[in-house]
C-alpha cells in the first residue's frame, strides 16, 4: 500500500477497474484483427495488411492500458503520471478539435487524479 494513511478513493477504483476492461476489450479487438487481416492477406494484400498492423497497435495500447489500470488500481506513482500525462493530453487534443464534451469530462479526471485523497493514495 501507497504511503500514508490514504484509501483508495472509490472513483479511481472505478476508473482504474474501467481501464482494464477497456485494455481487455482492445486486445480482443487486436487479436481478432490479426486474425482477419493475417487471413486476407492472400486475397488483398495491402488491406490484410493494414489490418494485422491495425491489429497489433490495438493489441499493445490495450495491454498498456491493462498495466495502467493495475497501476492505478495497487497505487503505483508511475501509474499516476501516466495517466495524469496521458489525461493532460486527451484534454489539449479535445480543446485542439473543440470537442467541447470530452475537454470537459477530461478536465474534470484531471481535477480528480490532482485531489489531496488521490494523490495521497499514491504517496506523492
Amino acid at each position: 500500500m501507497p504511503e500514508g494513511n490514504y484509501n483508495r478513493p472509490i472513483l479511481l477504483s472505478i476508473f482504474a477497474v474501467l481501464q482494464i476492461l477497456g485494455g481487455i476489450i482492445a486486445v480482443a479487438v487486436g487479436a481478432f484483427a490479426i486474425l482477419g487481416g493475417a487471413i486476407s492477406v492472400p486475397v488483398a494484400l495491402p488491406a490484410g495488411l493494414t489490418m494485422v498492423v491495425a491489429g497489433v497497435i490495438s493489441l499493445v495500447a490495450g495491454l498498456i492500458m491493462m498495466l495502467v489500470g493495475v497501476a492505478l488500481f495497487s497505487g503505483k506513482k508511475w501509474g499516476w503520471w501516466f495517466a495524469v500525462i496521458m489525461t493532460a493530453l486527451a484534454l489539449i487534443f479535445s480543446l485542439v478539435t473543440l470537442n467541447w464534451i470530452v475537454a470537459v469530462f477530461e478536465a474534470i479526471v484531471l481535477l480528480y487524479l490532482n485531489m489531496k485523497n488521490t494523490k495521497g493514495w499514491f504517496g506523492i
